[in-house]
């Protein structure tokens, strides 16, 4: 596969990414959060270019990358810890303990948390090390505007970043649909680029580094370099994963947080598609979030306090199973479900399914029962 359709891949609509997240539970992340104990075959590694160096008896990895003086690169985002031993990767901003070290030149600062922010031209090299491995870092620094073509596009989103960086990395009740809202605007200007993947490198390749760089006693010559106009991408995922989380741990009807909404009853009307599902608690605002942002496909979303999404009914009868549309309310402990088709008679017993019950025909989970917000609940006609 070209690496110029990997963006399109790693910045798909992360509303569809929470559905099926939510709907599979017990699926394994790419990245794990927490190195375990045994894990002893550590390496720290990059998708930044790779330059193998003999040093002394023993070859070490020196990873090379160009940006733009006045930016900001997350290197706990760049670098990640590989376990060769059990073929897992962990993303380093997950870890603690990881240290993070610069040759003072002036040209650039680095935090404790991995944050090297560049100040004006030239090179700067250092170490990422964590668990007993240590790589090695280079860092060129060149003017403002002499990476990439699409110099207007590139302005917009930095400044759509910078925009998402007020955030801190937090999503709230209050911030929700900003941060959404900005994610998306990233989104939809980045996916208008040809020339950068998925990390903020340009596809045109490397480059070379004519200069000689002093690490340790060793002086690293014809070196080769990523070049990253756009290091903010690196912090893409941590958005993309900020959302995922809070949308699952928010969804009523969901799988994660299907205790919140606690059914106290279920009524249908006579020879009607009619039905009202009554809870224990007024729906909050963060719910009514996570439920549109669970099943809302690639749209903004408004705070309309109003959310939209599919609840099942099964004829205990006959065994079908019909599909109706529930709406929530925030600030409102009913919900309102008109059936698609089927219209509730007195003379059949009607059963609540879960909304993901088509996923769960397939599921592997040994109890299906206890993802399922509606509890099988029975329903009453009237």
């Amino acid at each position: 596969m070209e690496r110029k359709t990997l963006i399109k891949q790693r910045l798909a609509v992360f509303l569809s990414m929470v559905m099926v997240l939510t709907m599979l539970s017990g699926i394994t992340p790419q990245m794990q959060t927490t190195v375990q104990a045994a894990a002893t075959n550590l390496s720290i590694s990059s998708e930044a270019r790779c330059n193998s160096v003999k040093m002394g008896k023993n070859y070490q990895r020196v990873y090379g990358f160009m940006v733009e003086e006045k930016q900001t690169v997350q290197l706990k985002q760049m670098f990640y810890a590989y376990d060769s031993g059990s073929w897992k990767s962990y993303l380093l901003q997950d870890l603690k303990g990881v240290k993070y070290s610069l040759n003072k030149t002036g040209a650039a600062s680095l935090s404790r948390q991995g944050e090297l922010k560049t100040k004006k031209p030239g090179i700067v090299q250092g170490t990422v090390s964590y668990g007993g491995s240590k790589t090695y870092f280079v860092c060129k620094i060149v003017k403002t505007g002499k990476l990439g073509t699409n110099k207007a596009a590139y302005k917009t989103i930095h400044k759509l970043f910078k925009e998402m960086g007020t955030f801190q990395d937090k999503i709230t009740a209050k911030n929700c649909y900003k941060y959404l809202s900005t994610y998306q605007k990233i989104r939809k200007e980045c996916d208008k680029l040809d020339d950068i993947d998925e990390y903020g490198m340009l596809y045109t390749g490397y480059v070379k580094g004519t200069e000689k760089v002093k690490i340790g006693n060793y002086t690293l010559k014809n070196w080769e370099m990523s070049q990253l106009p756009l290091p903010e991408m690196l912090a893409y995922n941590t958005y993309e994963k900020t959302i995922d989380t809070y949308v699952k741990n928010h969804n009523a009807v969901g799988t994660v947080s299907a205790k919140q909404f606690k059914i106290k009853s279920v009524l249908a009307k006579k020879n009607t598609r009619d039905m009202t599902i009554t809870v224990s608690t007024k729906a909050k605002q963060p719910q009514i979030f996570a439920i549109k942002g669970h099943y809302a496909k690639d749209i903004v979303l408004e705070n309309d306090k109003t959310a939209v999404f599919p609840v099942y009914v099964k004829d205990q009868g006959t065994g079908a199973v019909y599909r109706g549309e529930a709406v929530a309310h925030e600030g409102s402990n009913k919900i309102s479900i008109q059936m698609d088709y089927m219209k509730f008679t007195a003379n059949h017993k009607y059963q609540l399914v879960s909304a993901m019950y088509r996923s769960e025909l397939s599921s592997q989970s040994p109890d299906p029962l206890s993802y399922d917000w509606t509890r099988r609940r029975a329903v009453k006609v009237k």
